[in-house]
């Protein structure tokens, strides 16, 4: 209809003429794509300045004020232009017309252009002539030409299908998206951590009796070594042994399963360094330094010796060597109870291992040089070897506390936590002999000095125990992700097997080596678990990172 426009008056002329009424002749145009037709605003057109502005009917979808500025194409049902939407209640927000429903009455039709002075409506609905609105609101684009165009893209296009905002107001608001609030915390960084921490800690060790004495060159051979003597003296052990401080490490870590860190998984791993202590001792060629391994003896009750060295009798060697090792780790699940930005409170429950493990072994290698040390024959060379060994595996539910308080870049936390469970306790008893004759074949027995048939074997038993465990640690924020901090720790386990406990120091020495053992009570005899309890303490030195 490019002649009505080009005719001017003329052309409106013709269209009386044929009896079409303004509306009509404008209205029922077809719709022909990349034609723009150009009319005096319509109340469509425009951004209401009011609320009664907005008509009462179905859609309410108008063209924002930014894009009367700057108008471009016509937005079709079908196209991807964004449009505002305004009501009472509501503020513009951005909305795509593909994403709605639109009904039959609610498709915009094309609107054909109308010469200056002329109304939209009907001949019997003539009214005056608007004023054109200012050009700020006005929808109008300018005159483009009839050749068939592409659309131009939004130029940050929403995915279709998505509704932000209703344009029917009878469908009610559209639901807006609710996100929980994040609750504040004190823990800097992310939801994942890490640490690693220098041990540095000391064991409650384990008793031994005496392994190893030795006495004046003068003391008389049947006098030797023996405890009653008052010039005999203990040369290993000393005291209680493993019980030094000795360095190892513990590795840790955990994560918050949501934003707001109130549930979380943890678990950590560390141990020692083996602590083992000993003692070698040995005489010289002559045997002149008395070396002697004491015991009860079992017929008369009275404190015996098994010479090794003595002068002008025989040389020898005793080496004791005493090991222990520990292990232990777990993991748990974190319940936050209370949180805000100086501290929290965290409960927490899992699983729980504590590994002890110990070894006593007693070495002994002596030589006849006389007959006097029956019942070894001149020149006969014997070794002998007591190995004792212990295992505990404790295993257990725990349920504790932690918490944290921080002032500045300075914090101080705490846990408390005790495990319930059983341990499972392990004794190995072993021995051998090794008798080689002058100028004969070596004949090895499974027996020593200590480990005998009576006692030779593996025991192993199941009981309830407890693990108590604290922890204070207290550093410094280093940046938002990585702390360090100086902690003391202490834990302890109620029933533990130890190795040097369980050394029977009775022997009847008529059935020790080289003698062949006879049938009968032979001492010593298993009378079963020795147990003790068991503690460790000490500081660690650790680093803490976020991601």
């Amino acid at each position: 209809m490019l002649w009505l426009k080009r005719w001017g008056i003329w052309g409106q002329a013709v269209a009386g003429l044929l009896g079409l009424g303004t509306s009509a002749a404008w209205g029922q145009m077809p719709e022909r794509e990349g034609i723009r037709l150009y009319a005096a605003p319509a109340p469509r057109d425009t951004w209401p300045s009011s609320a009664e502005g907005i008509p009462a009917t179905g859609s309410s979808l108008w063209r924002r004020p930014e894009m009367a500025a700057n108008p471009g194409l016509w937005p079709y049902s079908t196209s991807d232009s964004q449009l505002g939407y305004r009501s009472r209640e509501r503020t513009p927000r951005l909305a795509r017309l593909s994403s709605l429903p639109v009904g039959p009455l609610d498709r915009p039709k094309p609107v054909a252009a109308m010469p200056s002075g002329f109304s939209t409506f009907g001949p019997e609905e003539a009214t005056p002539a608007r004023p054109a609105p200012p050009e700020a609101l006005s929808s109008l684009p300018p005159p483009v030409s009839p050749v068939p165009f592409s659309a131009v893209p939004s130029p940050v296009p929403f995915p279709r299908g998505i509704r932000l905002q209703s344009a029917a107001p009878e469908l009610g608001p559209e639901p807006e998206a609710a996100f929980p609030a994040l609750a504040p915390s004190p823990d800097p960084g992310g939801v994942l951590w890490t640490n690693l921490e220098i041990l540095m800690w000391a064991g409650s060790g384990q008793h031994l009796p005496p392994m190893m004495t030795t006495g004046d060159p003068i003391t008389p051979q049947n006098l030797a070594g023996k405890l009653f003597t008052p010039d005999t003296r203990i040369l290993f052990p000393l005291d209680r042994v493993n019980n030094e401080f000795r360095p190892g490490f513990r590795l840790s870590g955990g994560t918050w399963l949501d934003l707001n860190r109130i549930v979380g998984l943890e678990g950590d791993f560390f141990f020692l360094r083996n602590s083992k202590k000993g003692l070698t001792a040995a005489s010289d060629a002559n045997g002149n330094q008395i070396l002697a391994r004491p015991f009860i003896n079992a017929v008369t009750g009275m404190d015996d010796a098994i010479l090794v060295a003595y002068p002008g009798v025989q040389r020898g060697a005793i080496d004791v060597q005493v090991e222990s090792f520990v292990i232990g780790g777990g993991t748990n699940a974190l319940f936050n109870l209370w949180n805000d930005l100086g501290g929290k409170l965290d409960l927490l429950a899992g699983y729980r291992y504590f590994g002890l493990f110990d070894e006593v072994s007693i070495k002994e290698d002596t030589t006849a040089l006389s007959a006097a040390a029956a019942p070894l024959n001149p020149g006969d060379h014997l070794q002998a070897l007591d190995r004792f060994r212990t295992f505990n595996h404790f295993h257990g539910g725990v349920l504790g506390i932690a918490g944290e308080r921080r002032l500045g870049v300075w914090f101080l936390a705490g846990r408390a936590s005790v495990a319930l469970g059983g341990v499972r306790q392990v004794v190995e008893i072993s021995g051998r002999t090794v008798l080689t004759p002058l100028g004969g074949l070596p004949t090895a027995t499974a027996i020593g000095r200590f480990a005998l048939p009576s006692n030779i074997g593996r025991y192993q038993q199941t009981t309830f125990a407890v693990l108590p465990e604290v922890n204070v640690r207290g550093g410094v924020q280093l940046t938002e992700s990585a702390r360090l901090y100086v902690a003391y720790n202490w834990m302890y386990l109620s029933n533990v097997v130890r190795a040097g406990e369980q050394i029977d120091p009775r022997i009847n020495p008529i059935f020790r080596p080289p003698v062949t053992l006879l049938p009968g009570e032979q001492p010593p005899i298993y009378s079963g678990f020795r147990t003790s309890d068991y503690w460790l303490q000490g500081l660690s030195f650790g680093m803490e990172v976020r991601f």
